[in-house]
Order: structure tokens, then C-alpha cells, then sequence
């Protein structure tokens, strides 16, 4: 994990300055919050995205079952015509 370029030295707390070792875990940790905040983000989007997608597949259902009907209706009357 490369460090970037906006860790700020002043924001580690003094007692982990005592070593470079602390110094170096604490960019880290500075490094894993922010992936986990970039993931969390991408999740909530992926989870965003997820329920427009549910909606959607729910009127496209809808509108299946609506068009089978539109179309047993007409077969049924065209039926009837043919009987007739």
C-alpha cells in the first residue's frame, strides 16, 4: 500500500511520533480509513443502483403480465369472431 501524497504529519497523535514505526502504521490506518470510506461509498451506490433496478424489473414485470392479458383478451375475441 503506497502512501499518498496528502498525509499530513501533524495529524498523527504525539506519542505515535516516538518512533518511525508508529509513524508508518499510522499512515496506514490513515490509508485503510480512507479505502474503507471509499468502499463504503461504492457500496452505497452498487446499493442505490441495485434498488432502481428491482423498481424497474418490477414494471417490467408488471407490464408483461398486462401486455399477456391485453393479448389472451384479443385472442379470445378474435376467437369468438370466428365461431361466430
Amino acid at each position: 500500500m503506497a502512501l499518498e501524497g496528502d498525509f499530513n504529519y501533524d495529524e498523527i497523535p504525539p506519542f505515535a511520533k516516538l518512533s518511525p514505526t508508529n509513524v508508518w502504521l499510522a499512515q496506514q490506518i490513515k490509508l485503510v480509513e480512507r479505502e474503507l470510506r471509499d468502499v463504503q461509498a461504492q457500496n452505497e451506490d452498487a446499493a442505490g443502483r441495485n434498488n432502481v433496478m428491482r423498481e424497474h424489473l418490477k414494471n417490467v414485470q408488471a407490464e408483461v403480465l398486462h401486455t399477456q392479458q391485453l393479448f389472451d383478451s384479443k385472442r379470445k375475441e378474435i376467437g369468438m369472431h370466428t365461431i361466430s
